[in-house]
């Protein structure tokens, strides 16, 4: 297991400092819906099948289409009249799917982070090369991202240290080595 990379002090709940919001509310609420693409026939994975039901499951595929097609929008008219702004949680598979729903929390003015590419595809047992085409294959530049070929793009930063493996005061220490836009070496440090 990983040690813990220190990013925030651990806070028991007795005895710490009492939380005080803005505007002295007593209560935060945070909306974050999930704006997800979900495939009726995904490819298989070893361990765990993306559907409940035998193969292909129409009821759960069709409830999951529903909320594109109808439940977005419902929720979406809902939350605006009640200015409760979303956070995205976005399978980000729903951009080239379903463009019209992205762009319509976009113009809502909702925050996004990423819930991964596809919620019928799983993204533990890969190794570094499957992660990598997964981040391209998120921006939609498989063909010529993800790998670091000949002839393909990369943007990457060499730092000093391992930044999974090291304490929060030595992320903020560690110095960039290098930059690589486009594949292209931008930046070297001097010794």
């Amino acid at each position: 297991m990983a040690p813990d990379p220190q990013l925030y002090d651990y806070a028991r709940y007795r005895g710490r400092p009492k939380i005080t919001w803005p505007g002295g509310k007593s209560v935060a609420v945070w909306v974050a819906p999930n704006l997800e693409y979900y495939e009726i026939d995904p490819p298989p994975h070893p361990k765990r099948k993306p559907w409940g039901r035998p193969h292909p499951d129409v009821v759960g595929y069709g409830h999951r289409d529903h909320s594109n097609r109808v439940s977005h929008w419902r929720m979406a008219d809902v939350m605006t009249r009640h200015g409760f702004p979303g956070s995205v949680s976005l399978s980000v598979a729903l951009c080239q799917h379903h463009p019209e729903v992205v762009a319509d929390a976009g113009a809502r003015g909702w925050e996004f982070f990423s819930h991964g590419i596809y919620n019928t595809r799983y993204a533990y047992d890969m190794d570094e090369a499957q992660e990598r085409r997964g981040a391209a294959h998120a921006a939609f530049a498989e063909d010529r991202l993800g790998t670091l070929m000949p002839g393909m793009r990369a943007d990457f930063v060499l730092v000093d240290d391992d930044p999974l493996l090291a304490s929060a005061s030595q992320i903020r220490a560690m110095r960039v080595r290098e930059t690589w836009v486009n594949g292209v070496r931008r930046f070297v440090r001097k010794p």
